[in-house]
């Protein structure tokens, strides 16, 4: 239906109905987000309170007497870690949310692909700033 051919009515209607998807949207995308957010948290926690990291740091320790190459394969295992277990969430959120809505014509292909350019962007980039702060200390 044209906008212009609407009554006053007939548009008020679909204003409100626009609103109501809009805030629909957002709000699943806040939950999807806090969620992801959470888990990893509770990875990080789990990781740190079941004593992993000295376990990873002693395996990783083994294979080099450069501490900046050991904090660097820590940095990416974990990273690899943390990145599967968002995997589901930016998987809903970025993808599937996006397609319900209509607001997206990616493709399940070029959303994995964009995933792992930003996942190995996210890796070199932090790399650089893990190594640089290791550097400091």
């Amino acid at each position: 239906m044209d906008l212009k051919n609407m009554t006053d009515n007939e548009l008020d209607n679909k204003c409100h109905e626009m609103v109501d998807t809009s805030i629909r949207y957002h709000y699943t995308k806040k939950i999807v987000g806090g969620l992801s957010g959470l888990l990893s948290l509770l990875f990080l926690v789990y990781f740190i309170a079941t004593g992993q990291n000295f376990v990873w740091e002693t395996y990783f320790s083994q294979w080099s007497s450069f501490s900046w190459l050991v904090v660097s394969v820590y940095f990416v295992g974990l990273f690899i870690v943390l990145f599967f277990v968002a995997f589901p969430f930016s998987y809903f959120s970025g993808f599937r949310h996006e397609h319900r809505f209509h607001l997206s014509t990616q493709s399940s292909k070029q959303f994995i692909n964009d995933q792992l350019k930003s996942c190995l962007i996210g890796v070199v980039l932090g790399l650089v700033v893990v190594n640089v702060v290791y550097g400091l200390l």
